[in-house]
């Protein structure tokens, strides 16, 4: 009779079953120590199973070999450290045989290897069951018993049902891992995100600017140049509602119905940048900044309220301006007397004009017209900026005006033998602008395509239909414009380049210029463009009601 046959026929061997299945159950619930429940459920085993060796192994991260992480031997006294550190290749044996496949392995009569065999044993009996956490195998679960058919089929279950419980063990041990890991990750990060906002702290408050973060229409932390600013204690302003620091802040400015824009603002996700005239305690010009604080999902977590005093620069801006106008108003006039006075010259007004002295005029000519349409441009921006010129809007017809840009423009690119291509993909197509001001507006964008196209190139007008908008684009084959100027060009007296491309003329202010009319007609302009392969520019106008034709 096998020991299997004589421990059923001794009876009770159900209830130790099923008291070591509680006990291994109870004791996972209890601890996360891997080598407690991998060494008490093998001490258990010989409660109800004829074990001699046993043994948990865990496969390496590289699923190359396998190690023993807890081994028995009953011959050698109970636990003991495995030969040569216990790592074996990950089909090796029985184990790596369960390992691989998957499945678990029963072998009734296997003659093992000589080294693991006791003195009396002969053949022997193996059950091996692979251990799986989230579908994967991680490692195996291998019993030997010192005879042959040791184990039946009850004894296989059983073996199973222990090896479920040890994956359960792995699978909390493991989530106790990265719990405490991060927990510690967070831990750290706390004591980092704590001292990266004190820094922040401190830099705010050493600014000159007024800095406010506001959560939930509260105001969660403020400098003392906020403070100042508002008239209210630090420790008062700290926790109190942005309608109360609105409602000592209206009195204070020039135009009370600012605080409508910074209310609204800080109701929604869009940023708000503009500028404040304060007159009390005194006056003062503000440059105010809203700006949305946002997660990396774009969720809103607060705003950031930034006042900074301009006056200095506001002040200097003024007078630069004023005298920018009063120059050019001066200038406008001698000017215009001077080219009448040379063109009667050059027409044989006061006598023949001998050839050298008509190529001098002819130069001179030239020049004045540049310097003309410089002083221009200077009173049309200086205008723009004070808003003494504001622009009509009507309903254009794109068509037309452009054709009347590229008439203007023609003399200009005959000179640099520059062929203009125009298409249109819609006909009859109407836009919100001013006539006037939008083909001024295509003159300096076509003017700078020209002027800086190589001679014999090209460029090209066409007009689209956009997203419900009418957009022009307008391409040329010149040098290109490097990314990081492609909004600075719509500085003014602005010129990439350098002395570089100031042999092409002007002063840089056609395209600020053209930002400002097209802002004015409530569309946008801007530019895209690669270095060496030429530029587009792109303007983009609001469709009027009987759009096409």
């Amino acid at each position: 009779m096998t020991s299997s046959a004589i421990r059923r026929a001794s009876g009770g061997i159900s209830v130790a079953r099923l008291e070591v299945v509680a006990e291994l159950a109870t004791l996972i619930n209890t601890t996360f120590d891997l080598d407690e429940i991998f060494r008490t459920a093998i001490l258990k085993l010989p409660r109800v199973l004829t074990v001699r060796r046993a043994s948990v192994v865990l496969v390496t991260e590289d699923r190359s070999h396998y190690a023993i992480h807890t081994l028995y031997d009953r011959e050698r006294g109970g636990f003991v450290t495995a030969h040569g550190g216990g790592s074996f290749p990950i089909d090796a044996g029985l184990t790596g045989q369960a390992i691989v496949s998957n499945h678990p392995v029963h072998v009734d009569d296997f003659e093992g290897r000589p080294d693991l065999r006791g003195p009396t044993e002969g053949r022997v009996s193996v059950l091996a069951i692979p251990l799986r956490m989230e579908g994967r195998v991680i490692g195996a679960l291998t019993l030997g018993a010192p005879e042959a058919e040791a184990f039946d089929d009850e004894d296989f279950e059983l073996t199973r049902v222990i090896g479920r419980h040890i994956e359960t063990a792995l699978h909390y041990s493991q989530l106790l891992a990265t719990i405490s890991r991060q927990r510690d990750e967070l831990g750290q990060k706390n004591a980092e995100v704590k001292a990266e906002h004190r820094r922040l702290e401190l830099l705010i408050e050493a600014s000159d600017s007024a800095v406010a973060m506001v959560q939930e229409q509260k105001v969660v932390f403020a400098n003392n140049a906020f403070a100042r600013l508002t008239g209210m204690a630090h420790e008062d302003l700290v926790g109190s509602t942005m309608d109360a620091v609105h409602d000592r802040l209206a009195p204070m400015l020039k135009d009370a119905s600012a605080i409508v824009a910074e209310r609204a603002a800080l109701e929604a996700s869009r940023p708000l940048r503009d500028q404040l005239e304060l007159v009390v305690p005194s006056r003062a010009t503000l440059q105010r900044t809203v700006a949305p604080l946002l997660d990396n999902r774009g969720a809103i977590l607060g705003h950031f309220v930034l006042y900074r005093d301009v006056t200095l620069e506001a002040e200097a801006g003024a007078a630069k301006d004023e005298f920018v106008s009063v120059v050019s108003h001066e200038l406008r006039t001698p000017l215009a007397s001077i080219k009448t006075s040379l063109g009667l010259l050059a027409r044989g007004a006061a006598g023949p004009v001998p050839e050298p002295m008509q190529e001098l005029l002819d130069i001179g000519l030239r020049n004045l017209d540049r310097l003309i349409r410089m002083v221009e441009d200077l009173l049309d921006l200086a205008k723009i900026e004070r808003g003494t010129d504001a622009v009509t809007l009507g309903v254009v017809n794109a068509e037309s005006v452009t054709r009347c840009a590229l008439q203007a423009v023609s003399g200009l690119a005959q000179a640099r033998r520059i062929a203009i291509a125009m298409r249109f993909r819609a006909s009859g197509m109407q836009v919100v602008a001013d006539g006037d001001r939008l083909e001024q507006v295509l003159v300096n964008v076509l003017g700078n395509a020209i002027k800086f196209s190589p001679e014999d190139a090209s460029v090209d007008v066409s007009w689209r239909m956009t997203d419900g908008w009418a957009e022009c684009v307008i391409s040329d084959e010149g040098p290109g414009i490097p990314t990081d100027q492609l909004e600075r060009i719509f500085d003014k007296f602005r010129q990439i380049g350098s002395a570089s491309t100031r042999r092409h003329g002007g002063a840089g202010l056609g395209l600020a210029i053209s930002r400002r009319l097209v802002d004015q007609f409530g569309g946008k302009i801007w530019a895209e463009s690669e270095p060496g392969r030429g530029s587009r520019f792109f303007v983009r106008l609001r469709l009027a009601e009987n759009r096409i034709s």
